[in-house]
């Protein structure tokens, strides 16, 4: 699913990332940009954002843009009885550092391609990442991954029924 968003959406999402960069920076943590050294922690955030805010919109749920010292609990919305993490990036892979890092019930892959616009590649669940990932070294450490074929359109979470947790994507 493709995602436009508005110059109001971008202003909004730009303000939230600044303020928590500048609530990071007066805690004293710093991002360690173990995997890129070219973005700054700014830049970083504000697209970590903007996929939130483009599932978001598919959902019709608003982002938390509360603030935590310890980074959120390990997903961003909750969703018909589901927690639903958002994890955007400009690869083509889901990666978790170690399985104990996915604590949501789902994960939702977001492709950034530029301030407006993102694709929603796809989700899958917990359980499903974990029988099916695979390990690999992208040049900085191992991580748990899985290919973007593995995974279900976002629209398998948006007609999700609660009575059908155990739910194949």
């Amino acid at each position: 699913m493709i995602v436009f968003l508005s110059e109001l959406d971008t202003y909004e999402i730009a303000w939230a990332a600044s303020g928590r960069c500048q609530f990071k920076k007066d805690a004293g943590i710093k991002n360690s940009k173990r995997v890129d050294q070219q973005r700054d922690d700014y830049q970083i955030t504000r697209e970590g954002l903007t996929g939130e805010w483009a599932v978001g919109q598919a959902l019709k749920l608003s982002v938390n843009l509360e603030n935590y010292l310890g980074g959120d609990p390990g997903w961003d919305f909750e969703y018909k009885g589901l927690r639903v993490d958002v994890k955007t990036t400009r690869a083509k892979l889901l990666l978790f550092q170690n399985l104990d890092k996915f604590v949501a019930d789902v994960a939702v892959l977001v492709r950034y391609v530029r301030d407006d616009l993102v694709q929603i590649v796809g989700i899958i669940s917990k359980d499903k990442f974990k029988q099916n990932c695979q390990i690999r070294n992208l040049g900085y450490q191992d991580n748990y991954t899985i290919s973007e074929d593995k995974l279900s359109p976002i629209e398998d979470l948006i007609n999700y029924e609660p009575c059908n947790k155990a739910a194949a994507y």
